[in-house]
């Protein structure tokens, strides 16, 4: 499991984590916020909790060495429960921004 923020979440796995296009991924759950700061503040805080509680089940970068651009912050499977509880509270503190429309914009 991997817990972060992107405003690219479609994709956030390949692009920005750099796995391999041919490994089997999957985002889970999408939230958009009001700005990137505040997502990233509110990460942050999940991950510290995360750390905090429930070390063993912090995946350490060694075990995926390459795979994955990043060096922290993986979480095993048994973590989804508790990251599902995080993300509820945080979806309750900051609800999504309405949406709007660029009329604007070309497609």
């Amino acid at each position: 499991m991997k817990l972060g923020h992107s405003h690219r979440y479609e994709d956030r796995l390949h692009r920005d984590l750099k796995i391999d296009k041919d490994v089997p991924t999957a985002v889970l759950r999408y939230h958009p916020m009001s700005s990137r700061y505040l997502a990233q503040t509110q990460e942050k805080a999940a991950h510290e909790i995360l750390k905090a509680k429930y070390p063993e089940w912090v995946v350490p970068k060694s075990v995926f060495g390459n795979a994955i651009a990043v060096k922290s912050e993986i979480y095993r499977a048994e973590a989804l429960p508790a990251i599902h509880r995080l993300l509820n509270q945080i979806v309750a503190r900051h609800p999504a921004p309405p949406l709007t429309l660029d009329l604007n914009k070309q497609s």
